[in-house]
């Protein structure tokens, strides 16, 4: 995933498909928010992982 696309995860109606709405993200990280949870994202040449972290 470009560098400069990172920065924009999780802003809403952003999306980088023509046939998209971009609120997909956005609701994951407000849902994460709402639980005390996070969302970290690793993107290197060979993938990009997603954890979301939830305190028990």
């Amino acid at each position: 995933m470009p560098p400069e696309n990172l920065n924009k995860l999780g802003t809403p109606f952003f999306m980088t498909k023509d046939y998209r709405t971009g609120l997909g993200l956005a609701t994951c990280y407000k849902i994460a928010e709402n639980h005390n949870a996070k969302i970290l994202i690793n993107s290197s040449d060979s993938g990009t992982n997603m954890s979301i972290l939830i305190p028990i």
